[in-house]
């Protein structure tokens, strides 16, 4: 499978993967993939043969492959921003739409060949044909972004977005796969978010305005700019990073409130939970 020795019809098989269906919050599916064991196997150890050299070359921008709690530390580095942010500077986050699965696959094929060369036959046969998922009786082809079910997804991703991440000239840059955080004055960060959204062409994302937030002390100087028209605004106390919240004590709490909630009346969490909200 390294060699990419295996026949095309194979490949189908091999590359594909079982979808599952979860429920999103908002009332939409989020559909799952479950790959192929020996692909994954595979794929494992090809990542561990390059991942820590590239997680290396991929920081300090990038903290979403072989960093170790790599979430612990971009949360700790936004309270750091937000708890000191100076007037007219600002902290925004930004949301791709379904990013995954819109990222241009020749992009992909390019950045591993440039950058990880030793697992290159591998990616091309994942690339080089359609890949069949089945959910029940029912069975698509994986044609875009990237490849669902791949353990290497996430190392791919974060090859491709880093060339667009060290375009920005914002102070602060966090990046967890693609969970994207900038901070810094207002207009520097305006032309960062400018540059990504014309940036979709290129790579395929897509950034869902709508969803993407702006923490800052006075909103009222953003008013006129069109750029964050759309945004969220969000206050430094309610601010969370990859679900945990940022700054208050008083709110750290509110995501487990929240996840305790949607569980069974009865259900062993809640009895090992409701001390501590007492508490």
């Amino acid at each position: 499978m390294l060699t990419g020795a295996f026949d095309q019809e194979i490949y189908s098989i091999v590359f594909g993967g079982r979808l599952i269906a979860l429920s999103k919050k908002d009332g939409g599916i989020r559909p799952i993939c479950v790959g192929y064991t020996l692909r994954r196997l595979a794929a494992k150890c090809a990542n561990s043969h390059v991942i820590s050299r590239r997680s290396k070359a991929l920081q300090p921008q990038q903290l979403g492959v072989g960093v170790s709690d790599g979430a612990e530390a971009a949360v700790h580095a936004a309270r750091m921003l937000v708890s000191t942010l100076p007037s007219g500077h600002v902290v925004v986050k930004l949301d791709f739409s379904n990013a995954f699965n819109y990222f241009r696959r020749d992009l992909i094929l390019d950045s591993v060949a440039a950058n990880i060369p030793e697992i290159y036959r591998l990616v091309y046969s994942t690339y080089s044909c359609e890949p069949v998922l089945s959910f029940k009786a029912h069975e698509v082809l994986s044609s875009d972004g990237e490849q669902q079910g791949d353990p290497q997804g996430s190392l791919e991703f974060c090859e491709e977005i880093h060339p667009l991440l060290l375009k920005l000239r914002s102070a602060a840059k966090i990046g967890f796969m693609d969970d994207i955080t900038l901070s810094g004055d207002l207009h520097t960060v305006k032309k960062d978010v400018l540059t990504m959204i014309e940036s979709c062409s290129e790579t395929g994302l897509r950034l869902n305005t709508d969803k993407c937030e702006i923490i800052m002390k006075d909103f009222t100087e953003i008013d006129k700019l069109s750029t964050f028209k759309d945004f969220i605004h969000v206050t430094k106390e309610d601010m969370t990073l990859l679900g945990s919240p940022v700054v208050k004590a008083k709110h750290r709490m509110k995501p487990l409130r929240t996840r305790l909630m949607t569980l069974p009346e009865q259900s062993h969490a809640q009895h090992i939970f409701r001390p501590m909200m007492l508490w």
